[in-house]
Parts: C-alpha cells; structure tokens; sequence
C-alpha cells in the first residue's frame, strides 16, 4: 500500500491530514470496538465461557417445548374426558 496517494484532506476543521492521520484519528478505534463485539457475539454463540453456548441452549429449549406441549395435551385430553363423563352422567341419571 505504502504512501502512494500522500495527498492532504481537508478534515472538518480545516486542517490538513493524511488518509493515515484520518484512520489513526477516526476509524481505527472504532474498528477495534466493532471487533470487540464480534468476538464477544462469537463467543457467546459457539464457544460459551464457562455456560453452555447458545447454540446448546435453543436445542435443550426446544427439547422443553416438546415436553411441555405434550404434557399439555395430556391434560387438555383429561379436562375433555372428565368434563364428557360429568355431564354424560347428569344427562343419564334424568
């Protein structure tokens, strides 16, 4: 890359800096944060830091939604059965 393009630029409050100057003053600490996050999105997502990551985590929250929808089914078709053998009962003793 070198210093090919060495032409000034004119910043905001008029004086004159290198497209170097420019990333050292602006970009190159905003880059290092955007890198910051990414590594720590990472982690969180496939590595996990001492807690299952969470990749891990949606698989054992989708083995919960199985369970728990069975389970409800369970006692949706129960409350039916009661309920049908109560009001069969009310009708036959008539």
């Amino acid at each position: 890359m070198g210093r090919a393009n060495t032409r000034p630029i004119l910043s905001g409050d008029t004086t004159m800096s290198t497209p170097e100057e420019q990333f050292e003053n602006t970009c190159k600490g905003e880059f290092e944060e955007i890198k910051r996050m990414i590594s720590k999105m990472h982690n969180k997502m496939f590595v996990g830091n001492g807690q299952p990551p969470l990749s891990v985590q949606i698989d054992r929250l989708n083995g919960f939604k199985k369970v728990a929808c069975w389970f409800i089914g369970i006692v949706s078709i129960s409350w039916v059965g009661i309920i049908s053998k109560l009001i069969y009962e009310a009708l036959r003793s008539k």
